[in-house]
């Protein structure tokens, strides 16, 4: 997961008030019910998927970094469910090969969702179909008192990180020789265990990306043993590629540049725009 602070596509015009309606029609159920069906909300916002694919370097998922376009699925994902919220079990199945599920089972009763904010365009982003329908699905635990209409979103301590909002940077570790990621903070630990974000398939997959940087930082330790600038220069400019936002899994190369070379991403590009690399 990397930070998409400031990416978020502008929202159409008219696209609020053309939703007006079906926002009042909703706020009258709900003196009826807290707890609403997926079907309850038309989808008014999947026209705008391509805006999404855009902002999120092409097309990579919110939460796991995968390469919506040309892998598995996505949706335009609501980061806070407008249906109901239910706590699911810890994954018993991490190893997702061959599309088994993750052997979670409800621990607890459904409570109302965040209903009003259905049609919020800040409460959108793009997510593939792993991340979202078969680990995330209506989980989203909190810190505190789940927020209501018309309460602080930010009182209640989400525990889910949103990278719109937030830079993960500082909440997750990795090991780029087994592809593994570890939270560091409570919202890290959450967003592995709610997105699971530790299921076999990205470990694999980050493997082959940790290979990559491997044999990447093995050039530049052998271009510096040798005072070889150019070769130095070669080596980490094929590191700075590692890093760049487009690419998958960037989150796990600049981890792992910082650890071994001493500099963070924003540094190369400092370093490239000033003619260094």
């Amino acid at each position: 997961m990397i930070s998409l602070k400031g990416r978020r596509p502008a929202e159409p015009t008219g696209f609020k008030t053309a939703r007006k309606a079906t926002v009042i029609s909703l706020s009258i159920k709900a003196k009826a019910t807290a707890i609403f069906k997926e079907n309850d909300f038309p989808n008014h916002w999947g026209a705008h998927k391509y805006r999404f694919i855009r902002a999120q370097y092409n097309g990579k998922c919110a939460y796991c970094e995968t390469d919506v376009v040309s892998g598995t699925a996505g949706d335009v994902e609501h980061f806070r469910p407008k249906a109901y919220c239910q706590a699911l079990s810890s994954a018993k199945n991490s190893d997702d090969y061959a599309g088994q599920a993750p052997g979670r089972k409800n621990s607890g009763p459904a409570t109302e969702g965040y209903w009003w904010l259905a049609y919020s365009w800040r409460n959108y982003l793009l997510s593939c179909n792993r991340c979202n329908s078969t680990w995330k699905k209506n989980q989203f635990p909190v810190g505190a008192k789940r927020a209501t209409r018309g309460g602080s979103l930010a009182s209640e301590k989400a525990l889910l990180l949103n990278p719109f909002q937030a830079d993960p940077e500082k909440h997750f570790e990795f090991n780029a020789f087994t592809g593994q990621i570890r939270g560091v903070t409570p919202q890290g630990v959450t967003t592995i265990e709610v997105c699971g974000l530790d299921r076999k398939s990205l470990d694999a997959q980050r493997q082959t990306k940790g290979a990559r940087l491997n044999a990447r930082y093995r050039d530049y330790v052998v271009a510096c043993n040798e005072a070889n600038d150019l070769a130095q220069t070669i080596a980490l400019r094929a590191l700075m590629h590692e890093c760049r936002s487009k690419a998958v899994f960037a989150a796990l190369a600049r981890y792992f540049v910082k650890q071994h070379v001493n500099l963070t991403y924003r540094e190369l590009l400092m370093m490239r725009r000033s003619g260094l690399l």
